[in-house]
C-alpha cells in the first residue's frame, strides 16, 4: 500500500464554508479516479503552533505507480487548483506501506 499524506494551514480570511466546498470535490475524485482506493480529508478548528496544521489530507493506492496516476489526473489537478486559493503552510510525506 502507498500513502500520500499532505497537511497545509487555512489562508487568512478563508472559512469552514470555503473548505467544506472542496472537501466534496475531494471526495468525489474517489469515483472519478479508480486507482485512489480511499481519502480522507479532515479540518481542524484550532490553530497550534507553527508546527501545526489544520487541514489534513490522507490518500491510499495499492502502489506508488497508482499515486502517480492520481497526481497527474486532470480531475486531481482540477481540485488541487481549488485547493490553492484556500491553503498555505503545505507539507507532505509518502510513505509505502
Amino acid at each position: 500500500m502507498f500513502i500520500h499524506t499532505v497537511l497545509w494551514n487555512i489562508q487568512e480570511g478563508k472559512t469552514r464554508e470555503d473548505f467544506n466546498k472542496v472537501q466534496k470535490s475531494m471526495y468525489n475524485l474517489k469515483s472519478l479516479i479508480p486507482e485512489l482506493k480511499d481519502v480522507k480529508f479532515g479540518f481542524n478548528e484550532k490553530k497550534g503552533d507553527e508546527l501545526t496544521r489544520q487541514i489534513t489530507l490522507v490518500t491510499y493506492f495499492e502502489n506508488e505507480k497508482d499515486y502517480i496516476v492520481y497526481r497527474d489526473h486532470e480531475e486531481h489537478l482540477k481540485v488541487k487548483d481549488e485547493l490553492k486559493n484556500l491553503v498555505c503552510d503545505r507539507i507532505s510525506s509518502d510513505v509505502e506501506i
